[in-house]
């Protein structure tokens, strides 16, 4: 029956294919403690609530109130939620410890682990119910120690109906990951069971981190060493505890789940199942979505945010995570005299730039205009209208040209957009704000691989004007280690951009444990200082889901689909 029902949506779409494409338009393609160094003992049992997550009840653990303000239990249904995340998806995907897996999309539904995370960095707890961490004076070691949800069990398998998760299997992870080549950290010194349900992890150092280490997703270790199964058995049937199980797997061509009647949240998951089917064409997935009963498909990966703009116009909903900032990005060792290092003329390059109408006609009405590099929900977002670099005003750009002492034309600056960030369109768009103001410009389009050795390893010269990526990751340290580190091994993002030493030192402390957000809200203030502007943000964009009206469960502050608490609204309810 579901074989046919995904046959029947081909079909459909095949059909409708030669009508819809005589009829398809252009578009535009986008490829606390209070001692920072000895924490005292914290105890967390659920995310914390800020003002970095403004819909708080969007993240209440056990997910039973924000689904869209309805509070009726009654107004939600099973049924099985179609998705089709782009792509091919992996041959095989029952190993967690395979680091070419990278296809988080088709394991979110089955999978469980011991936290995951919010934008903002803060520990998402899965199959942790609660940790402690803090600093064992007696060892002189950090210590983080996460505490299971009692009757936790695995899929079902041919070994074991109901195989347990408790202390005994996570330390199993644990040690399985280490001979599996998952290299071992060289700050973890041991973990240890402390109880039925408790295991401990001891550090050497302190990092905010450390709370959310995991051990991957959980699997069976009963037929991971039974000599009839292991692991080839596991990559060809899926096994672990999260909401849905797997039922069928074709490899280039669907994954069936149906719902995994012991989850361990009571009433969890709505859902009678999911079916992921590999549409990769943008224009098969468009029609799919607008298609009605059994052949509709309820959520798509967007693949450019021409398809977005379109669906969110038509009252589709747009999940989002919007952790690549599109900026400028200049030489800061270059000679003194050079322009781009005069503070003035990059005040002027950001005021040059109409931001909102470049996101308005260029990004479709899905990519966020912005004066700073950290997104919202992001830690380091400061919710302040008036923050950030320099807003449009090509007036006084054009003054601040002049009194810098450059008259219209003598700046002549080379622009080089990153493949697959930013699009022609919007490059030609950057250089004609430019001239407007006094600055002339020509666009090098470059590939890929070239542009990312320029911005990695050779570095670009001092009339050179990089239009990069800066990336959100979601801990402080991470994102500051990622884009801004210059020293050690580290291959630092853009290797033309020299912060200095005092930028190091910021991103050291940053990295301690406990919640950085006021730490990297001054580190951004630093960085976009109107008399250093390191970076000028432009605008924001990132990984998108377009989700029909009748999906249920998304929540306004979601980033992503959480599987266990979505549901299908009834046909004509939305």
């Amino acid at each position: 029956m579901k074989k046919k029902r995904y046959l029947g949506i081909l079909i459909a779409i095949l059909m409708l294919l030669p009508i819809l494409a005589a009829c398809a338009t252009d578009t535009v393609d986008t490829a606390d403690p209070t001692d920072p160094t000895v924490p005292g003992d914290v105890t967390q049992t659920e995310p914390p609530y800020s003002d970095l997550m403004p819909d708080a009840d969007a993240h209440v653990p056990d997910g039973r109130e924000g689904f869209d303000g309805e509070r009726d239990p009654d107004a939600r249904h099973g049924g099985t939620l179609v998705f089709a995340p782009g792509g091919s998806g992996p041959a095989q995907f029952g190993n967690p410890w395979d680091p070419l897996l990278g296809f988080a999309t088709v394991t979110e539904p089955f999978t469980a682990g011991l936290t995951a995370q919010w934008p903002n960095g803060q520990t998402r707890l899965v199959l942790s119910a609660g940790y402690d961490w803090g600093f064992d004076e007696a060892r002189q070691l950090y210590y983080v120690e996460h505490t299971l949800h009692e009757n936790i069990v695995l899929h079902p398998h041919p070994l074991h109906e109901a195989e347990p998760v408790d202390a005994e299997l996570i330390y199993w992870m644990q040690l399985t990951a280490w001979e599996n080549g998952i290299t071992r950290s060289v700050q973890l010194h041991d973990v240890e069971i402390t109880g039925p349900l408790s295991v401990r992890w001891w550090w050497y150092e302190n990092d905010n981190s450390r709370p959310l280490h995991n051990v991957a997703w959980v699997i069976s270790r009963l037929i991971y060493e039974h000599p009839d199964y292991g692991l080839d058995w596991l990559n060809e049937n899926p096994i672990s505890a999260g909401p849905f199980r797997v039922v069928e797997h074709v490899t280039d061509s669907h994954v069936y789940f149906e719902r995994f009647e012991n989850y361990f949240m009571e009433d969890r998951p709505y859902l009678d199942g999911v079916q992921i089917v590999y549409l990769g064409d943008e224009l098969m997935q468009s029609i799919a979505l607008r298609a009605d009963g059994e052949m509709r498909v309820h959520s798509v990966a967007a693949s450019s945010p021409a398809q977005a703009g379109e669906f969110l116009a038509a009252g589709y909903r747009i999940t989002s995570l919007p952790n690549q900032t599109i900026t400028f990005v200049m030489q800061n060792d270059a000679p003194a005299d050079a322009p781009l290092m005069n503070p003035l003329v990059r005040q002027a390059i950001s005021m040059a730039i109409n931001r909102q109408m470049i996101t308005d006609s260029l990004g479709f009405g899905v990519h966020v205009p912005t004066l700073q590099f950290v997104p919202p929900q992001f830690a380091g977002h400061i919710y302040d209208p008036e923050f950030g670099a320099p807003a449009y005003n090509p007036a006084r750009a054009r003054e601040l040209l002049a009194e810098a002492g450059f008259a219209p034309g003598e700046i002549v600056l080379e622009l080089l957009p990153q493949p697959s960030s930013v699009t022609d369109s919007q490059a030609v768009a950057i250089q004609s704000m430019l001239q407007a103001v006094g600055i002339e410009s020509t666009i090098t389009i470059m590939v890929g691989a070239d542009h990312s050795e320029l911005r990695r390893e050779t570095g670009w010269g001092p009339d050179q004007l990089m239009i990069g990526n800066y990336i959100s990751w979601f801990t402080p340290g991470d994102s500051a280690r990622a884009n801004f580190r210059h020293r050690d091994v580290t291959l630092p993002t853009w290797i033309s951009l020299v912060p200095g030493d005092e930028i190091e030192e910021m991103i050291d402390e940053l990295g301690l444990i406990g919640d950085r957000t006021a730490e990297f809200q001054d580190f951004q203030r630093y960085m976009l200082d109107w008399n250093r502007l390191h970076l000028i943000p432009l605008w924001q964009q990132g990984m998108m889901r377009i989700n029909h009206p009748q999906v249920g469960g998304i929540l306004p502050a979601d980033h992503m689909l959480f599987w266990y608490r979505l549901f299908l609204r009834e046909e004509g309810t939305y």
